[in-house]
């Protein structure tokens, strides 16, 4: 562990699996920030930012850290480090999640993410159109640095149990499918109701809170909603089902998950954005999200399995040096100023 390097973020949930896998490979204090409520009251988002920016600034000040990595967004959290930096000295380098780029809520603040992109020691972005943006920014030292690929043993808690409702459902006869949700504005839940309604016979189980959806969701009678799901039972029940969902509508956007199902070597199909097919061509089938070809495709990646499943065990591996790699040049560049 580095004393005077930090990775900063305030996201709701648990601090993220790549930021969590980038601070443990730069030897960084992994520091997730988020103030839900004060005194019982829920706190609207701008008077949330002052409280975590003063805690951040207590936070960095404790560590007297000197490096600092921010996740991104959202830009309230990159104007607090760089006013760190310029106040006690210290560098800081942006990790540019894609929603950044893709997400409506954060575009509209690009003109700031630009200023503070031209004044960070890098920027790093998770995939090549993410990077060709913030060429167009003239960000200093854009890197590109996908998240890396994971082992079984990375991802996989035998531990864990699955609820019984749970496990009793995917203990039964027919296809089981997964889909990755959160009931967030990008995910494709949708779709994937009125898919399984074409697909009476198999089974779907979709995560996330649908308190979230915005709107009533009413799903056909074969789909069941898990809620929420701690890490360790998520992954239990992607174990346990056949196929695994990692859709998006958000343009240039590599999920998470897809990692996992690489781990787990489960069947999946993807929305076929240019930056999925990019990546991961050969690994799954493509989508294009609407109900009729997800139904088709979930079909045909269980059926394909064998020809998918064996290659990818050789991605993770090959992968993992490309990521040591990355590392290594991050390490680099944060050390030699």
């Amino acid at each position: 562990m580095n004393p005077a390097r930090a990775f900063v973020s305030w996201q709701r949930e648990n601090f993220s699996s790549r930021s969590a896998k980038l601070a443990e490979a730069l030897g960084a204090h992994s520091l997730q920030i988020y103030k839900k409520s004060a005194l019982g009251v829920r706190l609207p988002a701008p008077v949330r930012y002052i409280f975590q920016g003063v805690e951040t600034f207590r936070r960095l000040r404790q560590l007297h850290a000197r490096e600092v990595l921010v996740q991104v967004p959202p830009w309230p959290l990159t104007a607090t480090v760089w006013l760190y930096c310029r106040m006690f000295g210290g560098r800081f380098v942006t990790d540019n999640h894609t929603s950044t780029f893709g997400d409506r809520r954060w575009r509209a603040f690009n003109f700031i993410d630009r200023f503070f992109a031209r004044r960070a020691a890098a920027n790093l972005a998770h995939n090549h159109k993410n990077i060709e943006t913030l060429r167009q920014w003239r960000a200093r030292n854009p890197m590109m640095v996908l998240s890396p690929a994971l082992w079984r043993d990375e991802v996989y808690d035998p531990a864990a149990n699955l609820p019984d409702h749970l496990a009793q459902a995917a203990a039964l006869p027919g296809l089981k499918v997964l889909m990755v949700n959160r009931f967030a504005s990008d995910d494709c839940w949708r779709e994937v109701f009125n898919a399984a309604a074409l697909l009476p016979d198999a089974r779907f189980f979709v995560t996330g809170d649908p308190a979230q959806a915005g709107s009533a969701v009413a799903p056909p009678p074969n789909v069941l909603l898990t809620d929420f799901l701690p890490k360790g039972v998520f992954i239990k029940l992607m174990n346990a089902c056949d196929v695994v969902l990692t859709l998006t509508s958000r343009p240039d956007t590599l999920l998470w998950a897809i990692r996992e199902c690489l781990a787990l070597g489960k069947p999946f199909v993807a929305t076929g954005n240019e930056v999925v097919v990019a990546n991961f061509d050969g690994y799954c089938l493509f989508t294009d999200n609407s109900p009729e070809d997800i139904a088709a495709k979930a079909i045909e990646v269980h059926r394909r399995r064998d020809e998918f499943v064996p290659k990818m065990a050789r991605y993770i591996e090959q992968d993992k040096a490309r990521w040591q790699r990355d590392v290594s040049a991050v390490d680099s560049l944060l050390t030699s100023g």
